[in-house]
């Protein structure tokens, strides 16, 4: 998984975040969470498959979330580019993070999930940004507003340089 001497792909944003939809679609209809996609087809160099592992590892966080949600439940997932980088940006309404441990999310074996968590998906997720991609991943808790409903939960930024 993590072989350094692997060549590197060209591959579609949108299109590794539409297979990922659909590996979690049954999980994300079980538990009534809408999916609002605003992505543009933009390319990126490096590995398919690890990129896809980072998606799955971050919805299923936030599908886990958003599980015993009352409200409307959303996962808002947007890309551009701004100043030379791709910005990947994946929203959900499940609240936010708790404070007290945002500092250790990315540590590997930290997590919330009690046995049923091996604290490890964070951890994987940004060394593969950083040290695949060459890029930086941010999460903190915001507020947005799509289509006239306000949402608060976490924001995940991932920016890669382009090349």
């Amino acid at each position: 998984f993590f072989n350094p001497n692997k060549p590197k792909d060209t591959f579609s944003i949108k299109d590794s975040c539409e297979k990922t939809l659909e590996l979690v679609a049954s999980k994300l209809k079980n538990r009534s969470i809408e999916v609002i996609k605003n992505l543009e087809d933009i390319k990126l160099e490096g590995f398919e498959n690890e990129f896809v592992q980072v998606l799955m590892i971050l919805l299923n966080n936030s599908i886990d979330a958003l599980e015993n949600k009352i409200d409307k439940k959303v996962i808002l997932i947007e890309n551009f580019i701004k100043d030379n980088k791709i910005n990947l940006i994946i929203h959900d309404s499940a609240g936010g993070i708790c404070d007290s441990i945002k500092e250790n999310i990315f540590e590997a074996y930290f997590t919330t999930k009690d046995s049923s968590g091996t604290g490890i998906g964070l951890y994987m997720v940004e060394e593969i940004i950083t040290k695949h991609l060459g890029g930086v991943i941010t999460i903190k808790n915001k507020k947005y507003n799509y289509n006239g409903e306000d949402f608060k939960g976490a924001c995940v930024n991932i920016t890669i340089p382009l090349i």
